[in-house]
């Protein structure tokens, strides 16, 4: 199961409890119910994928881009009417890449998504072709065990909350 790319299924599963709106309930801290949209856009093409070969991807977000070229997950009026998880297109990656290399002067890792109130979600590129744990905030606060799948997986079932502090006491 580790290396078994499942996120067609984990967007479909999450896509059949949206109703017509693209909106559903989700808890949040201190018992809050709040409406979230979600939001996914067209897959990327051929073409898109061939223009950005360049970057490595971890093959589970390239299939993510496959069905979705980017998201926004749980928005809601609760933190603002601004997504939880804003997951970058292939644009956005090359993007992002480019301001961490010449801006930032970092070269091995790259934005694909941000968290609200928190930080971009970075893969380390060296980390990822020695197969290690490649997935980390870009604030050095958290490196994660998990594949890409597997961290989203667990970001639905927390229903936007983040599920790396939830053993954590209530800031």
């Amino acid at each position: 199961m580790k290396n078994e790319v499942y996120i067609e299924k984990l967007i479909s599963s999450l896509k059949n409890r949206l109703d017509k709106n693209s909106a559903l309930y989700r808890n949040t801290y201190f018992g809050n119910v709040v409406l979230s949209k979600v939001k996914f856009y067209p897959a990327c093409t051929d073409e898109e994928l061939k223009k950005y070969s360049s970057i490595p991807l971890p093959v589970d977000y390239l299939q993510f881009l496959k069905i979705s070229n980017g998201a926004e997950l749980f928005t809601d009026d609760y933190k603002g009417s601004r997504a939880l998880l804003e997951l970058y297109s292939l644009d956005k990656i090359f993007e992002g890449k480019n301001f961490y290399v010449n801006n930032l002067k970092i070269e091995d890792v790259y934005p694909i998504g941000h968290l609200l109130d928190n930080a971009d979600l970075v893969v380390n590129i060296r980390d990822l072709r020695n197969g290690g744990q490649y997935l980390s905030l870009s604030d050095g606060s958290k490196k994660f065990n998990y594949t890409f799948q597997e961290w989203l997986d667990k970001f639905i079932i927390a229903q936007g909350n983040e599920f790396w502090l939830l053993d954590h006491p209530y800031r």
